[in-house]
């Protein structure tokens, strides 16, 4: 068995001239990413189909239990579980101010922000399948989506990630039309042309690029320039970190 360090080495040495980009955009918003192996992931989370989540009973919280996206304990907020798949999470909501785009409030960021989230809200999702095997999920039909999708999938407001077979190589970062930059939309916003390329926050606020069709982050609701600054100022200070196999 390898672990993640071995894992680590031999693909910054294999790959090196193609992932650059990438970790340097990863590097830029104090971003790291965590190793994982699908049978390891799967161990520990077994497949579950979206009706039994659901319909499931919430097992109770344990003694010393804390929440797993901000380590908040039973001492600092009430813990509570997600409808989607019953993850221990801080009961946070009703804290949350609307217009703030804060992702302070775990189970409302897993609920916004993650594919399991939002499996089984979409006509196209498979409610018959974990989400992790769902292709109204998984399978995107524009490759300019997938960034997105993996973003959805990757990240630490999950519960577990992607399988590592639905991860394409050097997909994670978008790439500006306009200045070339790979940037990571979920984290930074972006906007799109309206012939659909796809433009930094930069180069949007500078106007670069010509008349974009600003949508701040594919995240959620459009957001102005100050809110996607904030947004990727408070990621970067560790409110999240980014989960990706690289592998």
């Amino acid at each position: 068995m390898q672990d993640g360090a071995v894992l680590r080495e031999r693909h910054q040495r294999d790959d090196w001239p193609q992932h650059k980009p990438e970790c340097k955009a990863f590097r830029a918003l104090g971003l790291r990413a965590t190793f994982y192996r699908d049978e390891d992931m799967l161990a520990a989370f077994p497949l579950q189909s979206h009706r039994a989540a659901r319909s499931s009973t919430p097992p109770p919280v344990p003694a010393g239990a804390s929440c797993p996206i901000c380590g908040k304990g039973a001492g600092q907020a009430p813990l509570t579980r997600t409808p989607c798949c019953q993850q221990l999470v801080c009961d946070t909501n009703a804290r949350y101010q609307i217009g703030s785009f804060s992702r302070d409030i775990c189970p409302g960021s897993h609920q916004r922000y993650t594919l399991c989230g939002n499996h089984g809200v979409e006509d196209k999702c498979d409610k018959s399948k974990d989400w992790r095997q769902c292709k109204g999920c998984v399978k995107v039909s524009d490759p300019s989506d997938a960034p997105d999708m993996l973003w959805r999938g990757l990240n630490a407001y999950n519960r577990c990630p992607l399988l590592a077979k639905d991860v394409p190589r050097h997909s994670l970062c978008e790439a500006c039309a306009s200045c070339g930059r790979r940037f990571l939309g979920g984290v930074e916003g972006y906007s799109r042309g309206t012939a659909g390329s796809l433009h930094c926050a930069d180069c949007s606020d500078s106007g670069r690029g010509g008349v974009f069709r600003v949508t701040g982050s594919r995240l959620g609701a459009a957001m102005p320039a100050a809110g996607v600054q904030a947004q990727a100022a408070a990621f970067a200070a560790g409110e999240a970190r980014a989960r990706s196999p690289f592998l």
